[in-house]
Order: C-alpha cells, then structure tokens, then sequence
C-alpha cells in the first residue's frame, strides 16, 4: 500500500510540473533612471504576447520576416506622443518605423492619414502586416492604428504599456475597431 502511495505522488508531481512546462511568463516592466517603462529583451523574447519566431516560418516574403524582426526589436519601447526612437515611440511612429526598415515604405506619422494608404481589408480575410485601425469612443476618425501579426493579435505602442501585443477579441480594441489596410502584397 505505502509503495502504490510512493508511485501516486511521483506520477502526480510529474504531471503538475509537465503542465507548468508549457507555461510562458509575462513580460516584466521595469523603470530606468529616466523613469521611462522597458521590458528585458528575455522577458519579451519568452512573452506570449510577442509574435512567436515560428511566425517567421509561415511567412511568404523576406519583407514580411524583416517587418517581424522589426517588430520584435520594438517590443516594450516606452510610448512617447510624437515618437519614433527606440526612446519613445507613439502608435504611428510605430507603424511608420517597421513599414520604413523592413518595406522601405514611407508612410506618414498620423494615423488618420495611414488609414487612407493601400486596400481596405475585411477583418476575416487579415493577414500578418496589415495595419488595424481604430478610433475613440468619443469620436468617430481614427485615433490608434497597429500591425497585424495574426491569431487576432496585434502590436502597436500603448499609452501605457508602450509596443505590446494585444488582442483585437478585448472588449476595449473590439469596441472601438473601424477596419484595416493591406499595404503589402
């Protein structure tokens, strides 16, 4: 009796660790002296919320795997209005940065304006790169824009979280989602 108690525990312990295998930690914000928010490159590197290197794998064009490392490269930026440096970056700025280094295109830092540029896309037919945009609650023009990367995720630079991936499924992006734009073939 006391060996099939001795095995139980082992066989349980071992599931309940296997379990946690899988798990990925959350980025982790940390403040510099200059009192500006970062992530640690390995806390972004391990986060769920960062597009996963495997991504790269099912993309199509050397454009879009260089948008994914440019993407990966901003990840936990600090937000800063008017922004486009590794020191601060708003949400157009952002856009603006990955679609200059990785399409050599020049898009403009508004995020009304890029929401004029390239094809409207329904939201069922996304794909990764394409720019999402949305608008306040309070308004009805366009207010916020950020990137596709699939699985109804997308980065772009939080007021007050800074470049992050979030869900498009959140009640607050589901809410104020207007449309998207494919600027890549």
């Amino acid at each position: 009796m006391n060996r099939y108690k001795n095995t139980l525990t082992v066989l349980i312990t071992l599931i309940i660790l296997s379990g946690c295998a899988g798990m990925k930690p959350s980025p982790k914000y940390t403040s510099d002296k200059s009192g500006s928010r970062k992530s640690s490159p390995v806390a972004n590197r391990k986060s769920k919320n960062m597009p996963p290197l495997s991504v790269a794998t099912r993309l199509s064009s050397p454009i879009k795997l260089s948008m994914l490392n440019s993407i990966n490269r901003y990840k936990g930026v600090p937000y800063k209005w008017g922004g486009d440096t590794m020191k601060g970056m708003d949400c157009s700025g952002f856009t603006m940065k990955v679609y200059g280094e990785s399409a050599n295109k020049t898009i403009p830092h508004h995020a009304a304006s890029q929401y004029k540029l390239g094809t409207k896309v329904s939201r069922k037919r996304l794909k990764f790169g394409d720019l999402v945009f949305f608008r306040d609650i309070e308004s009805k023009g366009v207010s916020h824009v950020g990137i596709y990367i699939g699985n109804e995720e997308f980065v772009h630079a939080s007021l007050s979280k800074g470049v992050v991936t979030s869900s498009m499924k959140q009640p607050y992006y589901a809410k104020r989602y207007v449309s998207a734009r494919r600027l890549l073939r």
